[in-house]
C-alpha cells in the first residue's frame, strides 16, 4: 500500500496521514505511562485499518489493559 506519491488520490492520504498520526499519539501515550489513552489512539487507528497498531492493541489485551469489547470491535 502507498501512503503518499502521485498515484495516490487527496483522500487515501489524509486518511493514511489520520491514520499514522493515531499509531504515533499512541505510542507517545505509552512512552508517558498512559496506557488506557494509548490504547484509545489504538482502537481509532486499527478501526482504519491499521495492523500495527491491532498488535499494539493485542499486546495490551493480553495485559489486560484492554476489556474484550474494545479488542473485538477492533
Amino acid at each position: 500500500m502507498y501512503w503518499n506519491g502521485p498515484g495516490v488520490s487527496r483522500r487515501t492520504r489524509k486518511r493514511n496521514f489520520i491514520i499514522w498520526k493515531r499509531l504515533q499519539l499512541g505510542c507517545v501515550e505509552e512512552e508517558n505511562g498512559r496506557l488506557d489513552k494509548a490504547a484509545k489512539h489504538w482502537i481509532i487507528a486499527t478501526k482504519l485499518g491499521d495492523d500495527i497498531a491491532l498488535s499494539s492493541l493485542r499486546v495490551c489485551y493480553t495485559r489486560g489493559l484492554v476489556e474484550k469489547d474494545d479488542y473485538a470491535s477492533s
